[in-house]
């Protein structure tokens, strides 16, 4: 697994909007870029898998909210599981700074 692996991607960012949703803030598309850094195509390419898998709700990053099936999608999915364990630590420090 590597760090512009899809899966990682879409871990990022549904992380991110399920934090953004828990604290009761909107997503800010600058806040996604920098935790996925990676070709705004691709980058839009993961925000589409998101939204066509239904596990947001709309498909611009200020608007998106998380739904049950994404909440579910990233605690029991075997490779956001992968995801998860491969980003470590480090991912989850840089997550919780962006909501101090």
């Amino acid at each position: 697994m590597s760090k512009t692996d899809l899966h990682v991607i879409v871990y990022k960012l549904l992380r991110y909007v399920y934090e953004c949703n828990r604290h009761g803030i909107l997503p800010d598309p600058m806040n996604a870029h920098d935790l996925v850094p990676v070709p705004e195509r691709y980058f839009n390419q993961a925000v589409r898998e998101l939204s066509y898998g239904g596990f947001v709700r709309g498909t611009f990053l200020p608007y998106m909210e998380i739904t049950l099936k994404g909440d579910e999608f990233l605690t029991e999915n075997r490779q956001m599981q992968k995801a998860r364990d491969f980003l470590g630590a480090g991912f989850e420090v840089v997550l919780s700074e962006l909501f101090r």
